[in-house]
């Protein structure tokens, strides 16, 4: 039955965190593949919970425990719908409870405060466009260096890098095409197409989303204007088709969660 079953010990120590239970897994690296034995672990995957954990079933499906019957005659993989985007398949279940594991992170965390500052952001003001960006990089990306690179090496002074930060928002339109919103973000030395996405996700999470290596490496979207333009394509295709009620910016964020289980999950743990 639980054969295949296997989770990133990144969400795995999320897991452990959240429900205070004592576990069998001791110390959990977090980026190692943990072997899961679904009936003996069902509670610590939430499944008394609306939304439960996920985890990866084979090497190429996302789901979570609420996609199993554990018990009786019909015991077994049992998805009520199935999602597919690039090279990998996920149940619907998978996607709303990766999704809603990033929103609830949106509540703890900074990045409600940070879209919050983007939404109120006087582009006229380069001490805020600057304070904003340096919550982008920093705060949200983990970007200490790239943060230092910007201000610093590139820019040579802080007010260079948000004038010409601003100079970017100020041209975003309605009509341009993802990559065309990106390039200006992308010609400012030492910003690269990942932390340029987050700037846009950032700012306008109704249109854009993040395109990181996470993303690259594990579905395959080239870290380029052509490679973000087919992400944001296929992102709005798939709110489209599944009637999804997520943000674009916000139905990334759950698929990072679901593309984090293959590309920060390595093989070489198993309890």
């Amino acid at each position: 039955m639980s054969k295949g079953a296997w989770i990133n010990g990144r969400t795995l120590q999320d897991a452990v965190t959240a429900r205070g239970i004592p576990h069998r897994f001791g110390k959990i690296n977090p980026t190692s593949r943990v072997a899961l034995d679904l009936e003996q672990d069902s509670y610590l995957l939430g499944i008394e919970k609306e939304h439960g954990y996920p985890f990866s079933w084979g090497d190429d499906t996302r789901v979570t425990i609420h996609d199993f019957h554990l018990t009786g005659s019909q015991a077994g993989f049992a998805p009520t719908e199935m999602l597919t985007l690039a090279n990998m398949a996920f149940t619907r279940r998978a996607l709303d409870s990766a999704a809603n594991e990033f929103a609830v992170a949106t509540v703890n965390n900074e990045t409600a405060r940070i879209s919050a500052m983007a939404k109120t952001l006087d582009l006229d003001d380069l001490a805020a466009v600057l304070d904003f960006s340096k919550n982008v990089v920093v705060t949200w990306g983990r970007g200490h260096r790239v943060w230092g690179n910007l201000v610093k090496r590139h820019n040579s002074y802080p007010q260079g890098h948000a004038a010409a930060l601003a100079e970017w928002l100020r041209g975003l339109s309605e009509s341009c095409t993802p990559a065309v919103a990106l390039a200006p973000g992308t010609r400012i030395k030492g910003l690269g197409v990942s932390f340029a996405s987050k700037h846009l996700r950032l700012f306008d999470p109704d249109r854009f989303a993040t395109l990181d290596e996470v993303i690259s490496l594990g579905l395959g979207y080239a870290l380029n204007g052509p490679g973000y333009n087919l992400w944001l394509h296929d992102l709005q295709r798939l709110k489209v088709e599944h009637k999804l009620p997520h943000r674009i910016g916000d139905l990334e964020g759950g698929i990072f969660v679901l593309v984090r289980q293959g590309v920060r999950g390595v093989r070489g743990q198993s309890h």
